[in-house]
């Protein structure tokens, strides 16, 4: 059996590890829709911590945490693949969908208008959001057109509770 040095063991790792967490342990894998299937899942995980009656403001550290971190793994996984924002990457939809909840009710409707209105401007492209899709600013671009597009949709639905309320 051929040993394998220490620093190749641990590329490999750091390799998997980065490829883990941009295709989101592997949703990025679907052959359709990657985007909307990951999306779905991260819906599920925010709810969840909505439901778990963690706080708010830790939920918006959360999601800018791995905003910033799924940025570098972002990088790492593009450098390693000499790819450009793949479709297997969805650590992206997972951030955006997280702003997307910010500020919603937890009930059914919100939660739905969340997953729809993020998808929406995610596909759409409005301005802002088609700016960083088409300035692509290396893996920052990748991620913040997710951010943006979650911002919108956060601020439509913030603005429906103001006015609603």
């Amino acid at each position: 059996m051929k040993k394998v040095p220490m620093a190749v063991a641990l590329e490999k790792i750091r390799s998997s590890l980065m490829t883990g967490i941009v295709t989101c342990c592997g949703l990025g894998f679907f052959p359709k829709g990657s985007g909307t299937i990951a999306s779905f899942f991260a819906t599920g995980f925010w709810v969840l911590l909505l439901e778990l009656d963690v706080p708010r403001w830790f939920i918006i550290l959360l999601t800018l945490l791995i905003t910033v971190f799924g940025t570098f793994a972002i990088q790492a996984y593009e450098k390693r693949t000499k790819t450009h924002d793949g479709s297997e990457i969805v650590i992206d939809e997972w951030v955006g969908m997280g702003i997307s909840l910010w500020f919603i009710k937890l009930n059914l409707p919100y939660i739905i208008a969340a997953f729809v209105l993020f998808r929406l401007f995610d596909i759409w492209k409005p301005p802002g959001v088609k700016y960083f899709d088409d300035h692509h600013l290396n893996s920052w671009g990748v991620m913040i057109d997710d951010v943006v597009a979650g911002l919108y949709a956060t601020i439509l639905i913030g603005a429906y509770r103001l006015w609603v309320g």
